[in-house]
């Protein structure tokens, strides 16, 4: 309804204060029962994206370091309550969160790292113990836009012709 909104107030943390501790829950709709995961977000981590794995029932959350310097992408299954790291991403300066975690039929992933010191697409294993570069260059991939499985093909946006022009390239 346009004519019926609410306002909430919330707090920012400034610099050196506390943030608020956040958790993560999963709610079923059909009988209001709750469950919480192992997560939380407080003054030392960020819980950054949630992404549902459709092909293990599990949750995949990226959790970052209030500094900025580590990324870590965990599991958490539905199934029997375990948790289990999938990569940990480090870096002396700070670490860009983004979007771009896909994962396919099969269990595998798609992820974007600067590791290299620019933002390339990589397929990581299931269990993420092993990875494989797919884009490499000193250009930047800016998205993965979409994935077809059927064809083996995944769309991302990049600045491989200069930091003024963002194409689309298709990526085996």
């Amino acid at each position: 309804d346009a004519d019926n909104f609410s306002v909430f107030e919330q707090r920012y943390p400034f610099t050196g204060t506390q943030n608020a501790a956040v958790s993560v829950q999963l709610i079923n709709v059909s009988t209001g029962e709750s469950r919480e995961l192992p997560f939380r977000g407080d003054s030392d981590r960020y819980l950054a994206h949630l992404k549902w794995r459709p092909d293990s029932g599990a949750v995949a959350v990226q959790v970052q370091s209030r500094d900025q310097r580590q990324l870590t992408l965990e599991q958490y299954s539905l199934a029997d309550g375990t948790v289990h790291t999938l990569l940990t991403e480090t870096s002396t300066t700070w670490i860009n969160l983004h979007e771009d975690l896909r994962f396919l039929a099969d269990g595998r992933f798609l992820w974007s790292s600067a590791r290299d010191g620019f933002s390339h697409v990589y397929l990581y294993s299931a269990d993420g113990s092993e990875s494989q570069q797919l884009t490499r260059g000193e250009w930047n991939v800016t998205a993965i836009r979409a994935i077809d499985e059927s064809a083996g093909a995944a769309w991302i946006t990049a600045l491989r012709e200069g930091p003024l022009e963002q194409h689309l390239y298709w990526l085996d």
